[in-house]
């Protein structure tokens, strides 16, 4: 199939490849581009968009299995704490942990759901081969699939521009984190983490308040794995906004240890996980609350590079916060510019010395998987 362009004269390298609904997204929008922030108008000049028609978008993006059945997730995950409490994996026994945290992603298999794709981007490590396509593509290059899009717009009555936008917007986030080489590993909790930093950062385009909740509401028919950037950007509360939210956290409930953030992040997320769980066998058995702050405090101190003071801070908020992340449904600061983990993460999937852990990271995307599943 010859190659149409849709548009003439546009900042961006645009070519319909088979859409017929392609004129109902208007490309030569100005506030499309004017949106965007200066680094990702550079890739957006340098990015060539296709669109192209719901059968084509299958051809090089086949239906996708993704997290969206609620009801399933909550049963999955509750089944799998129920087990992990009959089988009490030894706290201090590191193998029984990498067993478990393989076993509870497994459980969640069941739940997926088939996704059409609407848009997709291409990294610059990867090459797209189609029998519509003239040679293979190789990336950076986004796909869009106007029917789709238009359909799903549709149903969620969002503004076509605004449709259009966030979803562009998203696939440009991808591109921002596109380090030229796939993450380190891959496992389930990757696209968790990846594709809600997509989204988080595809919002950061949204200056204005009223769009930027229109772009929110189209995002919740995600998929769950998408959906993360709800919670993402609590764990790197910065002090900034810590100040300037203070009067309000507590009334929304959340709780974040801001003041020992970069302590959390020097400790092994394993150690944390099982400090605990002794802190969980402790209080079942009925021990005190300061002794148990002493035992768990000294635990972490001789398992981690922290001093014993240190070790002390974050065993009280272990005890405080049942867990390594307490994530609240408050609302989230619009943009999200100043709370987005993008360098953290860029940094573990470069391998850079010194970067967060990929356990870590793991941690936090189970933490974001329970709590969109309401629990």
């Amino acid at each position: 199939m010859a190659a149409r362009k849709t548009k003439t004269k546009l900042p961006i390298h645009l070519t319909n490849l088979g859409s017929t609904t392609a004129s109902v997204f208007d490309f030569t929008d100005a506030d499309l581009y004017g949106r965007m922030r200066p680094e990702v108008w550079q890739l957006a000049k340098d990015t060539p968009v296709y669109l192209v028609a719901p059968n084509q978008m299958d051809a090089i993006a086949p239906p996708r299995k993704a997290l969206g059945n609620l009801e399933c997730l909550r049963k999955a995950i509750r089944r799998w704490e129920e087990t992990l409490q009959e089988r009490k994996p030894d706290p201090e026994r590191q193998e029984d942990w990498e067993r478990e945290r393989k076993r509870r992603w497994d459980t969640l298999s069941e739940c997926y759901t088939t996704y059409h794709t609407v848009a997709l981007y291409v990294p610059t490590y990867r090459q797209v081969s189609a029998s519509f396509l003239h040679k293979p593509i190789t990336g950076r290059a986004i796909f869009i699939c106007p029917e789709r899009l238009k359909d799903w717009a549709d149903d969620q009555n969002v503004p076509y521009p605004i449709a259009l936008a966030e979803v562009y917007y998203e696939r440009l986030a991808h591109a921002e984190l596109d380090t030229g080489a796939p993450p380190p590993v891959k496992a389930p909790w990757v696209q968790v983490i990846e594709n809600s930093l997509g989204c988080m950062l595809a919002l950061t385009q949204f200056p204005n308040i009223r769009e930027a909740h229109l772009a929110r509401h189209f995002m919740e028919s995600s998929p769950l794995e998408d959906r993360g950037y709800r919670y993402l950007w609590q764990p790197f509360y910065s002090a900034r906004w810590h100040r300037l939210y203070y009067p309000f956290r507590w009334y929304y409930g959340f709780r974040y240890a801001g003041h020992i953030g970069h302590l959390l992040h020097m400790v092994d997320p394993r150690v944390l996980e099982r400090a605990t769980h002794l802190i969980t066998d402790m209080q079942s058995k009925g021990i005190p609350i300061p002794e148990i702050i002493e035992r768990v405090g000294r635990f972490i101190y001789h398992e981690s590079p922290l001093g014993d003071s240190e070790s002390h801070r974050v065993a009280e908020y272990l005890m405080e916060s049942g867990g390594i992340f307490y994530l609240s449904d408050i609302e989230p600061p619009i943009p999200f510019r100043y709370l987005s983990p993008r360098r953290q993460w860029l940094a573990y999937k470069r391998g850079l010395p010194n970067s967060i852990p990929a356990a870590y990271w793991e941690e936090l995307a189970w933490a974001i998987i329970k709590r969109l599943a309401g629990l």
